[in-house]
């Protein structure tokens, strides 16, 4: 467990910063309001920005928002309150924010609103849960916009998945992503951690790979919130199994090293009609996955996780 002054360190992290200016531009973001990973959405809405306008007026102008620490730190959100800031039984649950699917890396009052970004805030429980760098749910602003300047795409299919490749990246293509490329797994690039980087097919054959199995192994750390043998655990925010499923597939983002702001999504698993039914969301029907932190499909039942009952 870490010490409370780390924790609070990491909290000012996420949450710190001064107010922006209004001027120039008009235009519109997205927000998305929800607690417990993704599992309960409580608002979403989009909003009127112009140039440099700054995430924490934006907040205070369209939700009930308290601050602390001099007002540079967001409290609450539409009444639900920090547990730990200012308690004396501290809980470490907080609010945190995603752009474009990236945790931030400045704090609200910092980050300038870009049009079209989509921002999810989550309140949720961070004593045993991983630090969760990346969600799925921001697709496809993920790639289009990404944080601060879009990276180039490299899909990297395994045998019998290249249809899917290509269905994702023509539509891609079409939202504004430029410059996708699709392959095999290439451990070289996989490495080099320049590009965002999207992996589709079963786990017996992408886990032959280095890089991948690295992120596998350390999943505890990485917020991979499933295993994957004969059948497929999915994990609660501790970690805990939660439930057993014979046969599925995951999507997850995670950030692709440190100091780096390019993601690896992972779409695969042990059976390939799931893992092509994954891919499809995203081509076919990306809201469905929308302010998600990373899901699990079977059969055809789409599940958020981590898996909280």
């Amino acid at each position: 467990m870490k010490k409370i002054f780390l924790s609070l360190a990491l909290l000012s992290l996420i949450n710190v910063g001064c107010q922006g200016n209004l001027e120039n531009s008009f235009d519109q973001a997205q927000i998305i309001i929800s607690r417990d990973f993704g599992r309960e959405v409580i608002s979403q809405r989009l909003v009127d920005i112009q140039e440099g306008t700054a995430l924490l007026d934006v907040m205070e102008e369209n939700f009930q928002v308290e601050t602390a620490y001099g007002g540079s730190f967001i409290n609450s959100i539409d009444e639900l309150q920090s547990g730990f800031t200012g308690k004396k039984n501290h809980e470490k649950l907080d609010w945190f924010f995603y752009v474009n699917g990236i945790l931030s890396q400045i704090g609200s009052g910092d980050y300038e609103l870009n049009p079209e970004d989509l921002i999810v805030w989550d309140y949720h429980d961070w004593d045993k849960a991983p630090y969760l760098s990346s969600i799925v749910g921001a697709y496809p602003s993920n790639f289009v916009k990404g944080y601060g300047t879009p990276l180039e795409l490299k899909i990297m299919c395994s045998e019998g998945y290249e249809d899917e490749g290509e269905n994702l990246k023509e539509y891609l293509s079409e939202e504004g992503v430029s410059n996708v490329v699709v392959s095999k797994i290439n451990d070289e690039i996989l490495k080099e951690g320049q590009s965002n980087i999207m992996v589709i097919g079963l786990w017996e054959d992408i886990s032959k790979h280095e890089q991948l199995k690295e992120i596998y192994d350390h999943r505890e750390k990485s917020g991979l919130f499933f295993e994957i043998g004969d059948d497929i655990k999915v994990l609660n925010q501790n970690g805990e199994i939660a439930a057993t499923y014979e046969q599925g597939a995951v999507m997850v983002s995670v950030l692709n090293g440190y100091d780096v702001m390019s993601t690896i999504w992972l779409i695969t698993g042990n059976e390939e009609k799931d893992i092509k039914e994954s891919a499809r969301l995203l081509y076919k029907n990306p809201d469905a996955i929308r302010g998600m932190f990373s899901v699990f499909v079977s059969d055809n039942q789409l599940i958020k996780l981590p898996f909280i009952q």
